[in-house]
């Protein structure tokens, strides 16, 4: 997949120091992840920031598409977790020296692999006087346990800013881990307009994807987890069988470390939906998931809960329309009947009517797809995200 070229940085308009140098510390740049660091970093450089990604060995876009070196390496992939933790920790070690040695202005933390091991390599930087940002995706790991709560206070404690993607995150996060509220930032999660395919027609997508150009189609796509309501959405197409049997369903993506899909592969034989629904349960290529959005008519998000959805974004950038649950962000960033449809949670039958409504029209869908992809061009500006983050580089650069 192409995508964008390496920035070539501007001057920062609005101060007379030198360009902050940022280093923004992914382990798992060989995910999703990828799109937001890059998209992030590209911003930054537009103002004049010096970002360098410090990611994993298995890089999914352009290798010059923004500076960046590995520091990751061999932490994934099938191998058992006890060489992977072994080699995480390695990473971790030689994280620190090259930070001590380079003295970064910042360094951003993106996400933790493994976040007893990634506090102490905080707590070391903390002691070499290096400020550090966190940016809280979520709040606590999809995953979490028991000592999950503990862990993140003192994470929170350890950082000097900590960014979230909107006021109710900000909110929420000062309100469970009492946090002092001037620490956590909002800094907006951006578009996917880098890495969408516009000149991508249906037709060739469909063609790619191995779907009918005539049929009405249906995506669910992104990494796979108990809370993004899968089961939900299978119930709800076995409702519409019936009536619009020519529909497909495509559901794309990788299961989160390693949830086993076999309860969701029998759930699809239980219900007869081997011949309506088409399941991928791995990585997918970028240039990959661009013929996936292409694709499909409407995208579904029939999640449980959400923060910040990813998936929304690169719909509405590919100009297609979402069915969501108005859980999270989906009420604000919904317009309902003109980018999207608002569905509660949990509830196979309402959202099998809406399914049914919105790919009996396609037409219709194709219109407020071109609204979603105008109001993401509008709303989601990755460079309006990046003042919001200089600002708290700058701030702690200052306090040094």
């Amino acid at each position: 997949m192409r995508g964008p070229q390496r920035c070539h940085p501007g001057r920062y308009v609005s101060s007379d120091e030198p360009s902050p140098t940022i280093w923004i510390i992914d382990p798992i740049s060989y995910t999703g992840m990828a799109y937001y660091d890059v998209a992030q970093s590209v911003a930054l450089q537009e103002l004049g920031v010096r970002p360098l990604l410090v990611g994993s060995d298995s890089w999914m876009l352009d290798p010059d598409i923004v500076p960046r070196i590995v520091g990751f390496p061999g932490s994934h992939g099938r191998v058992s977790k006890l060489r992977k933790g072994a080699r995480y920790l390695r990473s971790l070690a030689r994280l620190i020296a090259r930070v001590r040695q380079s003295r970064p202005d910042v360094v951003h933390w993106q996400f933790t692999e493994l976040p007893i091991a990634d506090v102490l390599a905080m707590t070391a930087l903390r002691r070499l006087g290096i400020p550090q940002v966190y940016t809280a995706h979520e709040l606590l790991p999809w995953s979490a346990r028991l000592h999950h709560r503990r862990l993140f206070s003192l994470l929170y404690s350890v950082v000097d800013a900590i960014i979230v993607h909107n006021e109710d995150q900000r909110t929420e996060l000062v309100r469970r881990f009492h946090i002092r509220a001037s620490k956590v930032h909002v800094a907006p999660h951006g578009d996917f307009a880098l890495f969408a395919a516009p000149r991508l027609p249906q037709s060739r997508a469909r063609i790619q994807v191995g779907v009918s150009e005539h049929a009405p189609v249906a995506l669910f796509f992104g990494t796979i987890r108990p809370s993004k309501g899968l089961d939900t959405l299978l119930h709800a197409w076995a409702l519409i069988g019936q009536k619009l049997p020519e529909a497909r369903l495509l559901v794309v993506g990788k299961p989160f470390k390693g949830l086993d899909m076999t309860k969701t592969t029998a759930l699809i034989r239980q219900l007869g939906l081997e011949d309506s629904v088409t399941t991928r349960f791995e990585h997918i290529d970028p240039a990959e998931t661009n013929a996936y959005y292409r694709a499909a008519d409407v995208v579904v998000l029939p999640y449980d809960e959400i923060g910040t959805s990813g998936v929304l974004r690169y719909a509405y950038s590919s100009a297609r329309p979402v069915i969501a649950t108005s859980v999270g962000e989906h009420a604000s960033r919904i317009v309902a009947g003109q980018t999207g449809y608002l569905v509660p949670p949990g509830d196979p039958p309402v959202l099998a009517e809406v399914l049914l409504d919105a790919l009996g029209d396609r037409s219709t869908l194709r219109s407020m797809g071109l609204a979603a992809e105008a109001y993401a061009a509008a709303n989601f500006r990755w460079i309006d995200s990046a003042r919001d983050l200089l600002r708290v580089y700058e701030g702690l650069h200052r306090r040094v």
